[in-house]
């Protein structure tokens, strides 16, 4: 799901609706938030592979998931998989 997605299904503007948004949840339309934490939830609990998490939560590729994880948690896909289940990376 994007934002605009949810845009085109709505008589508002994009503006509008992250205004009406904000203000009643107090925090902006962060759709990426929800599929970082989702990412983080495979990592953790599958062996799935990269490219295989990132067609199945609509990511264009890979690389581009990974970035944004990276960004967004502050280590790779590997990294954190690593992290959470104990195994050395690298």
């Amino acid at each position: 799901m994007t934002v605009r997605a949810v845009v085109d299904h709505t008589p508002l503007s994009r503006r509008a609706l992250e205004y009406r948004f904000t203000t009643l949840l107090g925090r902006t339309m962060t759709i990426l938030r929800v599929r970082m934490t989702r990412v983080a939830d495979l990592l953790m609990s599958t062996d799935w592979t990269l490219p295989w998490i990132a067609e199945h939560l609509g990511f264009p590729h890979s690389e581009y998931m990974g970035v944004a994880f990276k960004r967004h948690t502050g280590m790779s896909p590997g990294e954190y998989r690593g992290h959470v289940s104990g195994r050395s990376v690298g």
